[in-house]
């Protein structure tokens, strides 16, 4: 199976819950696709006028197959993360994120034919970025990176990702 193959199936897990966009354009560069889901949930007393709290949870997925994947492909994604998701899709251009946001987690999944070099593994696997706004009373934002390695047959990402990780490793299991 290759990445773009892996790519289509899990897209298609994604359609029942994500908003989907493909292609995808992000800061001048192009991804094969962008789901989006969002969540919201309210606590009242007797009517809704009565709300004593209220969130919203966000989640961003970039996808990108690739033949080989190096490190330009991952500088390119971190930059469009830095200059373009963060500041526009996760606070929309303000300062900070609505009152009600809890967190939004931004992942780029990319899938790579060729097998992956041990410095693209090592940069992905050290990656970390968390931002909380205001002392976390505006929420989080966090980054995961995931990588499907069709060559190899593996699946590998930062520790944010730990959780995909070993939920889509399942794929490659005979």
């Amino acid at each position: 199976m290759n990445g773009q193959e892996i790519r289509d199936r899990l897209l298609h897990s994604y359609e029942r819950s994500y908003d989907i966009v493909k292609p995808s354009e992000v800061n001048g560069h192009t991804y094969d696709a962008c789901a989006s889901y969002h969540e919201s949930g309210a606590k009242y007393v007797l009517s809704k006028k009565a709300e004593l709290w209220r969130i919203s949870c966000h989640e961003h997925a970039y996808f990108k197959a690739v033949e080989e994947l190096n490190d330009q492909d991952v500088e390119t994604f971190l930059t469009d993360l830095t200059e373009w998701i963060e500041p526009k899709v996760v606070r929309e251009g303000k300062e900070v994120p609505d009152t009600d946001h809890m967190y939004t987690l931004v992942t780029g999944i990319f899938f790579a034919d060729k097998p992956v070099a041990d410095s693209v593994k090592k940069k992905i696997r050290k990656y970390k970025y968390y931002k909380n706004y205001r002392f976390s009373l505006r929420g989080y934002c966090q980054v995961r990176l995931l990588v499907f390695d069709t060559a190899e047959q593996k699946v590998f990402g930062n520790w944010a990702a730990w959780e995909l990780v070993k939920g889509y490793a399942k794929m490659f299991r005979s």
